[in-house]
């Protein structure tokens, strides 16, 4: 059994090897080329999603990215990469009566179908207005496991623990984390 949102917040079972009716919402910024062999992998795995997946990329060039139905939406406000994480938001609001779940990542960060599913089973036991986020990591060729976002003066906020079921969270100062999902 896997979790799906429904159109108003809640979650509902769908048994595993039938195709959800969960709509999902991915925008992807993805400034420059440099990680486009990453972009290609990100959409593969969407793509083989059991949901309908729409997505949308948000660059500052023309991609070409297959007949997948991809929208590729063109930011050429500046040269500035940091314009690109900001611009899923009005995409995101325009289609929020359209879509169960909404995704933004960058381009080099996967989001599977498994950290969907943990996403919503999570989301399950948290009450209205807390939403659960997600720790990136990356595994080096040696087999060490780096947290991406822990670094500098990002840190837990000590004072933020709370359970919430059999899980515990906290809160973590690094905001952006290059992606979230909402419902």
């Amino acid at each position: 059994i896997s979790w799906r949102a429904r159109g108003d917040g809640r979650k509902a079972a769908v048994e595993k090897g039938k195709e959800s009716s969960m709509k999902i919402l991915v925008t992807i910024a993805s400034f420059g080329t440099k990680n486009d062999r990453y972009l290609e992998q990100i959409i593969k795995e969407y793509r083989s999603m059991p949901h309908q997946v729409d997505i949308v990329v948000l660059s500052n060039l023309h991609k070409h990215l297959g007949q997948n139905a991809i929208s590729v939406v063109v930011d050429l406000r500046g040269r500035d990469p940091w314009t690109l994480p900001f611009a899923h938001k009005r995409i995101m609001v325009d289609r929020l009566a359209d879509y169960d779940i909404f995704i933004y990542s960058e381009d080099d960060t996967l989001i599977c179908e498994r950290n969907l599913e943990a996403f919503l089973k999570v989301s399950s036991v948290l009450p209205a207005g807390e939403i659960p986020g997600f720790l990136n990591t990356d595994v080096a060729p040696s087999g060490e496991l780096h947290f991406c976002n822990m670094s500098s003066h990002f840190h837990w906020d000590p004072a933020s623990v709370l359970t919430r079921g059999e899980y515990q969270f906290a809160y973590f100062s690094n905001d952006h984390s290059a992606a979230f999902v909402l419902t």
